[in-house]
């Protein structure tokens, strides 16, 4: 066996070379970095403290300063991460620069300050403003410079099991028909309405959404394990996991017919078809918390007004509806107290939360009860408030085009929930009492807002009575003063009052002369037809 000897030249390169990738590694590592949400075309939220943070070697000190404005320092942790915060500014319409040193320097260019929302749900959310019917309108207000103060970030589609930390990527972008096009369309619409009422403030919209996800994907960690309106999910999640060896079988056989149809249509020069989801589990994109680690936990502790929320549809059947006000419920304190605690403050701010109400639309769930669930979501959790969109669906889409209502609804739900604006009407009729007696059913609403019309003036339709017997009969309605008093030969002793009270109503037509719709309502608990599920 022979032995060769060393090359001590060749040993010598390989050392130096080392040495030099040690030191530039080092030098990666000594690099003090923003999170990825700090980037240029970033819009700050204004009139709250501000939060910068990243990560650097440890013990190195980070300043951070925006403009001559206001400046912070810190030291980065034994683990290389740093946060400082900033005081809180005024609104600032002229582009500043905001600098991030330690051994290096980041300059982020194009920073302004005003209101940041962000929106988040399923796919009504994700429709985009291009694909609206309102969006040539707003092509040529892009064009004239009337978004010229909206900035956008929108997050990527990610599924964690436990909080990231980095956004995939994602930036902020200036406004233009690209990034608005493709874009929130609700959010847009939300931002123009905003700009209308409040003009001169920049307007910052982050969309962090995915579609055909139920709300348990998007609840954090600690809400998921020990919320009570969590209880349901947590069970029915171990049951699912107990199903995985069949359903990775299933899957499995999925896959392979997949592949065929892939090779086939590149035989055939055809789109193919798109790959088939992993069953709830683990691997599902889909999972409790998943998508709250990965798509909302890197946004915090970022500076922010408030929530826009449009979610349900997933949770609108009998299996899910009972239950989705208590879910919310720990979802939404659940991401206050997530903010909170990473922004280091001892209490959580009540971050206005604006909740979109399912619209009408013809399908075989339970609409009526998720929308009622809803309305539970408002009167039980502080700093929320409920968005009625019964009008502005499309009985024939789950994604209707019409957004331009919901944004602007959202808009004044912000407008007295988020800044205390007094004297505008922020919402529609909402049912406050009933009472009943010769033979009539009488019924009171708030948020009347100058009075009770219907849009196209005719007597109001959509109200349905029922005596004890529970079997409900179309009632004859007419406006007088703040209520409306119902009537039917079908039911001489009124006991229940419903209106709207279907999946898609047939034209319910009640609003208050700010030309808001009422919201939909029941007087009984009585079960769902057909039975199902026990509704809470």
């Amino acid at each position: 066996m022979k032995t060769r000897a060393p090359n001590f030249h060749r040993m010598t390169g390989i050392l130096c070379f080392a040495c030099l990738f040690a030191c530039l590694a080092a030098g990666v590592r000594a690099k003090a970095t923003p999170a990825e949400i700090f980037s240029d075309h970033m819009v700050l939220q204004q009139g709250k403290p501000l939060p910068v943070w990243g990560t650097a070697e440890p013990g190195e000190r980070v300043e951070v300063s925006f403009g001559a404005r206001a400046s912070a320092s810190a030291l980065a942790n034994g683990a290389g991460d740093w946060m400082v915060e900033l005081p809180p500014q005024p609104v600032v319409t002229e582009p500043q620069v905001l600098r991030i040193r330690g051994e290096n320097e980041i300059i982020i260019n194009d920073v302004l300050v005003g209101e940041v929302w962000i929106g988040s749900g399923q796919s009504n959310m994700g429709v985009t403003a291009r694909e609206s019917i309102d969006w040539e309108t707003v092509r040529k207000e892009i064009a004239a410079g009337d978004f010229s103060a909206v900035r956008v970030l929108q997050v990527g589609w990610m599924a964690a099991d436990s909080p990231r930390r980095d956004l995939g990527g994602a930036r902020w972008r200036a406004s233009g028909e690209g990034s608005l096009g493709n874009f929130s369309a609700v959010m847009v619409y939300f931002a123009r309405a905003l700009q209308h009422a409040r003009p001169g403030i920049p307007i910052g919209l982050i969309q962090s959404s995915v579609g055909g996800t139920n709300a348990h994907a998007w609840l954090p960690g600690d809400a998921f394990r020990n919320g009570k309106g969590a209880a349901y999910i947590r069970r029915w999640y171990q049951e699912q996991l107990e199903k995985l060896p069949a359903q990775n079988k299933i899957h499995a056989e999925k896959l392979a017919r997949h592949a065929q149809a892939v090779a086939k249509a590149k035989k055939e020069k055809t789109k193919p078809p798109r790959a088939p989801e992993p069953p709830m589990g683990p691997q599902s994109k889909r999972r409790p918390t998943c998508l709250y680690n990965g798509m909302i936990a890197p946004l915090q502790p970022y500076a922010i007004r408030g929530v826009a929320w449009y979610q349900g549809e997933n949770n609108s059947s009998l299996q899910w509806a009972g239950d989705y006000a208590a879910l919310m419920d720990d979802l939404i304190n659940g991401w206050r107290a997530d903010w909170a605690r990473e922004a280091r403050r001892d209490k959580p701010e009540e971050l206005p939360f604006l909740i979109v109400q399912l619209p009408n639309y013809k399908n075989s769930n339970v609409w009526p009860l998720l929308r009622e669930q809803q309305e539970r979501i408002v009167k039980n959790v502080p700093g929320t408030a409920l968005v009625c969109t019964i009008d502005a669906g499309d009985p024939k889409d789950i994604h209707p085009r019409n957004k331009t209502p919901v944004g602007e609804r959202l808009a004044l739900a912000a407008r007295a929930l988020a800044y205390g604006e007094t004297g505008i009407v922020s919402g529609g009729p909402a049912f406050r009492a009933v009472a009943y007696g010769n033979g009539k059913a009488i019924v009171s609403f708030g948020g009347i807002g100058g009075g009770l019309m219907t849009s196209d003036g005719d007597a109001p339709r959509g109200f349905e009575l029922a005596g004890a017997d529970g079997r409900f009969f179309p009632a004859r309605a007419r406006i007088s003063g703040g209520t409306i008093v119902l009537e039917s030969r079908d039911v001489p002793e009124p006991a229940a009052v419903r209106y709207a009270w279907a999946n898609n109503p047939e034209n319910p037509n009640l609003y208050n002369k700010a030309k808001l719709p009422a919201y939909p309502f029941r007087t009984d608990n009585w079960d769902w037809p057909g039975g199902g599920a026990k509704i809470r």
